[in-house]
């Protein structure tokens, strides 16, 4: 429907990504429904222009055919997809700070009512740098309370990353809740390397909605025994088939992964501290013996044996 090409602006020089309608099959009703909506993702993105998690939006317009486009910043970096395919799986603290920053960019919609409806790894991108900051990209069907486009016989979305509503049409119960639904698969996904679903390789669209809306998805501790159960349900309750059954927002999840990954890295910490102490304990009567002190844990040397003063 829609090409992304790297631009540069004639006047000042900037780097930018101009998003352009596809000319091929671009006329008519189709022409007509893509111009509605460049123009909602336009309005949209003014409305989250202050957020830092979501691309900035520089201009907008039509091309003498009468095809619209679109002027964002361009953002230097990479797509999260590339960096679960180099560094996947992620441990929790990882997680939860690539989660804090998508969590804040879907907070800002939401606060406004709009749902963005293609959350997925290629529609997260990572800024260069140390930082990694996170920002979020195409809202090209993200929609506002209240809006109702459906067009008969279309779904739009990814098929991997939609809600269960998403997937049968209903929009009526269409909104930020399908959001935390991707959410929840995304933080799946980040932790375990995969989906919640199992498919076969040559699985189709019809076999992936057959399996989504009628098989429960792979509880998170079955794929990853070893993280905290409470950190395993609380992914799991993003997936949730009723919508309310989900975390109510997005601050209300990120708060409560953030807590949970860092209690589970305390714990981990205890644990790995207190092998250190064996350890220790067991090296100690060696290290003594061959009179060579040597610090094998910062914080836990050995204490000096004490002084006695002998008197001639």
């Amino acid at each position: 429907m829609a090409g992304v090409y790297l631009g540069r602006h004639m006047t000042s020089g900037q780097v930018v990504a101009v998003k352009v309608a596809r000319d091929r099959g671009c006329e008519g009703d189709y022409l007509e429904r893509t111009r509605d909506q460049f123009a909602r993702e336009a309005e949209i993105l003014s409305l989250l222009r202050p957020c830092r998690h979501i691309v900035s939006l520089l201009a907008s317009g039509q091309f003498c055919a009468r095809r619209p486009y679109l002027v964002m910043e361009h953002v230097d970096g990479w797509d999260l997809e590339r960096e679960i395919v180099n560094h996947g799986p992620f441990s929790p603290t990882e997680v939860a700070n690539l989660l804090t920053q998508v969590c804040a960019g879907l907070q800002a919609a939401h606060d406004l009512g709009i749902a963005h409806l293609d959350l997925k790894p290629q529609n997260i991108m990572l800024r260069r740098g140390q930082s990694r900051r996170v920002v979020l990209v195409d809202f090209g069907i993200a929609r506002r309370r209240g809006d109702s486009r459906k067009v008969a016989g279309w779904v739009e979305g990814s098929p991997l990353y939609m809600a269960p509503e998403q997937l049968a049409g209903d929009d009526e119960h269409l909104g930020p809740a399908a959001d935390i639904h991707a959410l929840g698969l995304l933080a799946y996904l980040l932790l375990s390397g995969r989906l919640p679903f199992d498919l076969d390789q040559r699985w189709c669209i019809g076999d992936l909605i057959r399996s989504r809306l009628g098989r429960d998805p792979v509880a998170l501790a079955n794929r990853t025994p070893w993280l905290p159960s409470d950190l395993c349900l609380l992914v799991d309750s993003c997936l949730a088939v009723d919508p309310i059954a989900r975390p109510h927002s997005a601050a209300v999840f990120s708060h409560a992964f953030r807590h949970t990954a860092a209690d589970s890295c305390d714990r981990s910490a205890q644990k790995t501290l207190l092998n250190l102490r064996v350890a220790l304990a067991m090296t100690l009567p060696l290290a003594t013996a061959s009179k060579k002190r040597r610090t094998l844990v910062k914080g836990l040397e050995p204490r000096p044996p004490s002084r006695t003063q002998h008197h001639s």
